[in-house]
């Protein structure tokens, strides 16, 4: 299934000629939020991120941008003075719309938003130096992650910086009456192959 998304992705990506792909890096500081839990028992985690986008020119300011990524996601939670840690592992598929509010010849600045799906792929949960895996099979943990992405970029040349704020939208635990969704925070960079978001509008 994953493979079959991937080449489904290329495949579109190399039927658009004005397409820019990107290579995207991230550090992500995710964290759930619940109305069971307090800002004292959660504490934001820590992850990454990394995997590819393109950009395709759909009007003079506006552009598509589709993704695959491969990103960690979780939460500390504090038990007497320790804290454990839950983190998943999603592959996820962003689609955003990016309007550019200013460009120059080699840079543009972008603002981002669009929904995005991850499904998760393994699950760890850590206390007191010992990792034991979180069986998905259970079913107590709702794989499927739908959400929106909120932020912006900056491009200089063929490279990029930014910002990213993740809403999720689904219940991670479907058996209980109090929602736990995903939230996270990513600093993002990455590599534009033929250049900044400029030459894309310029075309």
């Amino acid at each position: 299934m994953r493979l079959n998304i991937i080449v489904i992705l290329l495949i579109f990506c190399g039927t658009h000629l004005s397409a820019q792909l990107n290579i995207r890096l991230g550090y992500n500081l995710p964290t759930v939020t619940s109305a069971s839990f307090t800002n004292q028992s959660i504490k934001t985690s820590k992850g990454y991120q990394i995997g590819f986008s393109y950009l395709d020119q759909i009007g003079n300011k506006f552009s598509a941008r589709p993704g695959i990524l491969y990103s960690t996601k979780g939460f500390k939670t504090k038990i007497g003075d320790e804290f454990s840690t839950t983190s998943f592992t999603y592959l996820e598929i962003p689609f955003d719309l990016v309007y550019t509010i200013s460009t120059s010849e080699n840079s543009a600045f972008n603002l981002h938003a669009g929904p995005y799906y991850g499904l998760m792929l393994n699950g760890k949960y850590k206390f007191q130096g010992e990792t034991t895996d979180i069986d998905l099979s259970s079913g107590t943990l709702k794989r499927g992650d739908l959400g929106l992405n909120f932020g912006f970029t900056f491009d200089l040349n063929s490279v990029f910086i930014g910002f990213n704020y993740g809403l999720a939208l689904s219940n991670l635990n479907p058996f209980s009456d109090d929602p736990v969704k995903n939230r996270n925070i990513a600093l993002i960079a990455g590599y534009i192959f033929g250049g900044s978001n400029s030459s894309v509008q310029s075309q």
